[in-house]
């Protein structure tokens, strides 16, 4: 969504010779500057490095890794660019593209919320875990909520959830107990919570410790909250609607994974979530 009229093409990597090609393990900026010592950093692949590669070091979701090409030809997209089989060459539907007229509503209607995250919240507020990336999820995750039809209750324990869900954050790295620490800092903040019964409480503590978790953890965890069936069921939902709002906004990395979007709505808002990225950005 950075180009006026996007395409995107298909070419099979054999179409490549071997010898016009490195790769990276990972996003070539971060793999290539990272100081850890993993076989991979700080070099290019071949084609049988790669493939080794592959083989030795699976793709994990929780590392955000997978393989990088870098293309050194110009021939081979020349090629299939000039055929017009629709194959290769795919227009992306710029219908959904959001006239400036509609950003801007967008950004009068949202950004006002920017005032109840401070930076004090965060461990480093603009970061790729700070304020905007809080604000974008918080946008998300209420299209979301109006799509899933929540009730007014649960919908403001959604937005609450949303605003603060990384706040317990250290560093920007994988950490499966950040949302434990998030709920803390809710907590020692004494923000928001007076507001809710303990039912609706407990809901949001489920949602926001285990929005890092996948499904089957939640489930697991969820048996050690204080909440009947039926309130399981909307916490199950509300986290379902979180997760899928901050999955939706790792297109600030590049790409959207929709293998985990647990929500069929969610894959409508795609081209949204990288046009959000143009009104609320990193910086603030």
């Amino acid at each position: 969504m950075r180009f006026q009229e996007p395409q995107c093409i298909r070419i099979p990597m054999s179409a490549f010779p071997k010898n016009c090609v490195s790769f990276t393990y990972g996003q070539s900026p971060r793999a290539l500057t990272r100081k850890d010592n993993h076989p991979t950093r700080r070099k290019l692949l071949t084609w049988e490095e790669a493939e080794w590669a592959i083989n030795k070091f699976p793709y994990d979701h929780n590392e955000g890794t997978w393989l990088e090409m870098q293309i050194w030809e110009e021939s081979t997209i020349q090629h299939f660019y000039n055929n017009k089989n629709n194959l290769y060459v795919k227009d992306f539907n710029v219908s959904q593209r959001m006239s400036e007229a509609t950003k801007q509503m967008v950004y009068m209607k949202y950004f006002p919320y920017i005032r109840m995250l401070p930076s004090r919240l965060f461990f480093d507020a603009n970061s790729v875990h700070g304020v905007m990336h809080a604000l974008r999820v918080f946008v998300l995750a209420d299209k979301l909520a109006e799509d899933q039809k929540l009730d007014i209750q649960l919908k403001s324990i959604l937005q609450c959830s949303a605003l603060y869900h990384d706040i317990g954050r250290n560093n920007d790295q994988i950490d499966d107990f950040h949302g434990y620490r998030s709920y803390e800092e809710i907590r020692k903040f004494g923000i928001v919570l007076q507001k809710f019964p303990f039912k609706l409480q407990e809901i949001m503590r489920f949602v926001i410790e285990n929005h890092p978790f996948d499904d089957q953890k939640a489930v697991e965890n969820i048996k050690k909250y204080s909440l009947g069936d039926s309130e399981r069921i909307e916490a199950m939902k509300v986290l379902h609607i979180l997760k899928d709002a901050d999955t939706l906004d790792r297109c600030r990395f590049g790409h959207i994974n929709l293998d985990y979007l647990a929500l069929e709505d969610s894959r409508k808002y795609v081209s949204f979530a990288y046009q959000l990225l143009t009104i609320f950005r990193e910086k603030i």
